[in-house]
């Protein structure tokens, strides 16, 4: 089982992002479990999304992550500690990701899964 958290300001496509790979991953025979923090917050305010993969059915989420990407610096700030220890952070700040934040960061994501590039 995987477990990848999708975090970023609202309105800044975290949703989106995780909608995209949980259907990537779904195409490809895997189980999918998408848990979505919904809050009633204003463009700007912390979301995130955690997508979990699994051979098997997946009926919940795990509170600790294989792969967290970061669209802001606050995420991980919020998130980091709840890494597995050989957890993989994709950060749009370290990357130096100006535009597209959302989408750059699943292309990163789906490369480290092995799904070929042109897939997203």
């Amino acid at each position: 089982m995987i477990s990848i958290l999708i975090g970023g300001p609202a309105g800044k496509g975290v949703r989106s992002a995780s909608r995209i790979l949980s259907k990537i991953i779904h195409n490809y025979g895997y189980y999918v479990f998408n848990y979505r923090d919904y809050q009633s917050l204003i463009q700007g305010g912390h979301n995130f999304d955690i997508v979990t993969i699994s051979e098997n059915p997946v009926y919940s989420y795990e509170n600790k992550f294989d792969i967290i990407a970061a669209i802001d610096k606050r995420t991980l700030k919020i998130h980091e500690k709840n890494l597995k220890k050989n957890g993989i952070i994709i950060s749009a700040d370290v990357l130096n990701i100006k535009k597209d934040k959302n989408i750059k960061l699943l292309f990163y994501i789906i490369k480290l899964l092995g799904i070929p590039e042109k897939i997203l």
